[in-house]
């Protein structure tokens, strides 16, 4: 799966261009109509600009109808390839034939274009997996598949389109905690798993990520990618935020076992300690 193709398809899922059930729907016996709006949408390259796995030439190809091949149809290379034949300067189209989905999202599926859409459609709109079970001729491995598909490119998606907390007189608090852990000591034991978050005072914004470690190096790099230099950071004593300042960082701390609140500098984590709340449950 090919990141940037993937991350064109998941704009077009969840921003201003959607793809839509009725467009779906419409086109579901019309591959080359479909492929056409898939086009459109920046999910698939454009027919203009292909590169012949043959010639070479980048360039315009055009579709042929291949009832042999899921699509009901490929794309063919429209290049004029000059040879000399008895002397002779001929000119003769390459001919080469290639997938319309070479080098995109669906390039190693056996699907169709529109039970892909449908899956990754329902995936974004979270839908029960027994809810699409009955829909089609989809498996339970390989709707399961698709689903993890979709989940890992709208991480990467949101990776790197949200922005870092803080700056420059913006104040953030810090925290991590561990989801999954048994509940009043009943039920089965559950490890779970720690998260690492911080909220932005100003704006409530939150960033959660999980973590295999609360070591200073794991923790350091998240500070570093999602609190912006300039910031004034708010923690408890955990060892690992020690050296915050050598980073660019203003650090206050507050040491729970005395205070909930530093009764010098006023530090407190109490925003972000809430919002573990309203994530577990």
């Amino acid at each position: 799966m090919q990141l940037k193709t993937s991350q064109r398809l998941i704009e077009s899922n969840i921003s201003s261009t959607k793809i839509d059930l009725k467009l779906i729907f419409d086109n579901k016996n019309n591959p080359q109509a479909l492929i056409r709006v898939l086009v459109e949408k920046e999910m698939i390259p454009s027919v203009t600009n292909r590169i012949c796995g043959l010639c070479g030439v980048q360039g315009e190809m055009t579709f042929v109808t291949d009832r042999n091949v899921i699509d009901g149809c490929r794309l063919q290379c429209k290049h004029k390839i000059e040879r000399i034949v008895d002397g002779k300067i001929t000119r003769k189209m390459c001919g080469h034939r290639i997938s319309v989905r070479t080098g995109t999202f669906f390039s190693k599926s056996k699907l169709q274009l529109s039970q892909i859409l449908q899956l990754i459609y329902y995936t974004v709109m979270q839908m029960p997996q027994n809810s699409i079970k009955e829909i089609g001729c989809h498996g339970t491995h390989t709707m399961v598949d698709w689903q993890n598909f979709v989940r890992e490119v709208i991480k990467n998606y949101y990776y790197d389109k949200v922005e870092a907390l803080g700056g420059p007189g913006e104040v953030v608090e810090i925290d991590e905690s561990k989801f999954g852990r048994r509940k009043y000591h009943k039920g089965h034991l559950v490890e779970g798993i720690w998260i690492w978050g911080g909220i932005e005072r100003s704006s409530g914004r939150v960033i959660m990520c999980p973590v295999q470690y609360r070591d200073k190096r794991t923790l350091h790099a998240l500070i570093k990618r999602w609190i912006k230099p300039g910031t004034t950071i708010l923690s408890d004593c955990w060892a690992a935020y020690n050296g915050l300042e050598e980073l660019g960082y203003k650090h206050l701390k507050v040491n729970h076992s005395k205070n909930f609140k530093d009764p010098v500098t006023g530090a407190c984590t109490n925003r972000i300690e809430s919002s573990w709340r309203h994530a577990k449950h």
